[in-house]
């Protein structure tokens, strides 16, 4: 294929950083240096070896929005593409996969992009071009401050994020096939991802009927993965089994199943990624399947606990078309520690990843908060299908979530949220959604908090109603303030 690098039109501070990226020295060569030193290691060895205008196209900013802009799809990219690197570029891009991935990870991601090749070989479409993978470093890899790492092509994206020499982001890691394998091809690619089909059939086939009525939650699976390529992951309703009601064996399967997927990172990461889970507990882990039980029909399956959620499903109905995530509701790149950073690091602004400055609450709004009586964050109720309403409200108070509030299970507690006390105006339905909202009704609502002066403004919003066994709150999105 006729590839051509276009004239790039990055700021300075790219440029020092690709300048950084080819002059720094190798930090530390011996055998039990720290997985992140090590991935930094194979960056900067790869950076190293490429001339001043390719390693420019490899680099950018830590704070550069593009590195939240990740997708699995034949699309747009950014950064050092894989056909501008010579035969030992590659040799060393193949290293950088095995310090982030390790020799199964690595594996794997080589069989996805072989498998792309195989594709395009079969069909000639030029939007599969197997070459179209893309390396890119934001910021400097070193022992002190934030850099970030992403690798990404169609069927493949895998995300790193640290700081301070500390791997805080591991997620989004997408993996998917199209063939799932070589087939008749000769070529002996082992579909990368039957392992975790596997493991997961396995665990569904041991499950007696009664457990497998309370999986399986749908009979029809999903077009394609449900959290799709959003910079934030959505927080789907908890369905299918609890870890808590399988069998011991069972519940080693699930485990196995959760292990076979945290195995396409590097060990250490891996290790490190199973024992946040056990630190959080599994009782409240959910196994999910939609689609039908037979081995050759289209299925879809997901693991989701409150703080992540891991799917794999065939594309379109298509069994020969595979997609795999692993995702962290609010800390997918790193943000949950970034944003706890900042906030540490000063009392006068709150500054979010995309760069824009929120301002905290003005003088006004805080002392009108304090003559508030500050109420406790009540749960509504049990929460049996979809319910919101899209409402025009009056904001009357606002204030940080405390400790004291409860939260569902299923509502991650984040130094981002504010209570919000609205009284409703206007309540118009949501699409496909039942409708609880009452007009003249007074709630407290969760919401991320908002730049601007809220106390006495009319706005706009999304209203839903989420929860769990426990109950439910009243969750604010969307809002638009009237002028």
């Amino acid at each position: 294929m006729n590839h051509r690098l276009t004239p790039s039109t990055r700021v300075v501070g790219a440029l020092v950083i690709a300048t950084a990226l080819t002059s720094v020295v190798r930090a530390q060569d011996a055998e039990d240096a720290g997985v992140t030193t090590q991935i930094g290691d194979a960056v900067r060895e790869l950076f190293s070896n490429l001339t001043p205008e390719r390693a420019n196209y490899g680099t950018a900013m830590f704070d550069d929005p593009k590195r939240f802009v990740w997708d699995y799809r034949p699309v747009t990219r950014s950064g050092l593409p894989l056909f501008a690197l010579e035969s030992g570029d590659r040799e060393r891009l193949d290293a950088v996969l095995e310090a982030a991935l390790g020799t199964e990870g690595a594996g794997k991601a080589t069989e996805v992009m072989d498998l792309e090749r195989l594709f395009y070989e079969r069909t000639r479409d030029e939007s599969r071009d197997p070459d179209w993978y893309f390396l890119a470093a934001f910021g400097v890899p070193a022992e002190s401050g934030h850099w970030g790492l992403r690798f990404e092509g169609n069927h493949l994206s895998v995300n790193l994020t640290v700081r301070d020499g500390e791997l805080i982001g591991t997620t989004p890691l997408f993996m998917g096939a199209q063939p799932t394998d070589s087939g008749a091809d000769g070529l002996n690619v082992r579909g990368p991802l039957a392992d975790t089909e596997a493991a997961a059939r396995g665990l569904l086939e041991s499950l007696s009927d009664q457990h497998q009525r309370r999986a399986i939650f749908s009979a029809t699976p999903p077009d394609d993965i449900i959290t799709g390529s959003s910079d934030r992951a959505s927080r789907p309703v908890m369905l299918g089994i609890r870890y808590a009601e399988l069998e011991p064996e069972q519940q080693t399967l699930l485990r196995d199943l959760v292990a076979a997927h945290a195995a396409r990172w590097e060990p250490r990461i891996a290790s490190a990624e199973l024992d946040a889970l056990e630190a959080a507990g599994f009782d409240e882990v959910r196994f999910g399947w939609a689609g039908s039980v037979e081995p050759t029909a289209p299925s879809y399956y997901r693991v989701q606990g409150r703080d992540f959620i891991i799917e794999q499903g065939h594309v379109d109905g298509d069994t020969d078309h595979v997609h795999s995530v692993w995702r962290k509701f609010d800390d997918d790149f790193g943000r949950r520690a970034i944003q706890e950073a900042a906030r540490q690091a000063t009392t006068t602004t709150i500054t979010p990843l995309g760069g824009v400055t929120r301002q905290p609450a003005t003088s006004e709004e805080t002392a009108a908060a304090a003559a508030a009586a500050v109420r406790k964050l009540e749960l509504v109720g049990d929460v049996v299908a979809p319910n919101g309403c899209v409402a025009l409200v009056e904001i009357t108070n606002r204030r940080p979530l405390l400790p004291s509030d409860t939260l569902p299970r299923t509502v991650q507690r984040d130094v981002d949220l504010e209570v919000l006390t609205l009284t409703l105006a206007q309540v118009n339905d949501q699409e496909d959604v039942e409708n609880r909202c009452e007009t003249g009704a007074e709630i407290d609502a969760v919401s991320p908090q908002h730049p601007s002066k809220l106390i006495g403004r009319s706005a706009w919003m999304h209203l839903t109603l989420i929860g769990d066994s426990r109950g439910s709150v009243w969750q604010a999105s969307r809002i638009r303030l009237q002028r």
